[in-house]
């Protein structure tokens, strides 16, 4: 009995050995797992930052493109202006186009006001439209406006 008692101790003993070694063994390849991980994250930053850094780039390059060209025309304006203004000649002098309308003073507006209701009560009446006249039909029909 005491052989078998030890057989199986023994038996135990080497369980108990593998059970740890093969967790040994699972650990490392997580370990590995991990490592491989933060590698591919490290190419993954690399690659986000290329991939913004030539965005950052074309953008900056259409800005500078809009901007030469706007450059480019303003420029083509004053050099067309600085044309006309040699072709003037040196005596003529520039004057700039603006017209004011004169200011109207509180006496002439009333006066004008007057005349305009003058004007208006003097004028026959205007016809009303058909639409709001109303006949003796509509009065006896009131939907007579959507037979129209």
């Amino acid at each position: 009995m005491a052989i078998l008692l030890a057989i199986a101790v023994i038996i135990l003993i080497v369980m108990f050995g593998i059970q740890a070694s093969a967790q040994s063994y699972a650990t490392a390849q997580q370990a590995q797992a991990q490592i491989e991980l933060a590698r591919v994250a490290q190419v993954n930053a690399a690659s986000n930052l290329i991939s913004l850094l030539t965005v950052a780039i074309v953008v900056l390059l259409i800005l500078l493109v809009l901007a030469a060209i706007v450059l480019m025309y303003v420029r083509r304006q004053l050099i067309s202006a600085d044309q006309a203004s040699v072709h003037a000649g040196p005596r003529q002098i520039r004057q700039p186009a603006t017209a004011q309308a004169p200011m109207l003073g509180s006496e002439q507006i009333s006066l004008l006001i007057q005349m305009k209701i003058l004007e208006m009560l003097q004028s026959p009446r205007p016809q009303l439209p058909a639409l709001l006249q109303r006949d003796e039909q509509s009065a006896d029909d009131p939907l007579s406006w959507l037979k129209q």
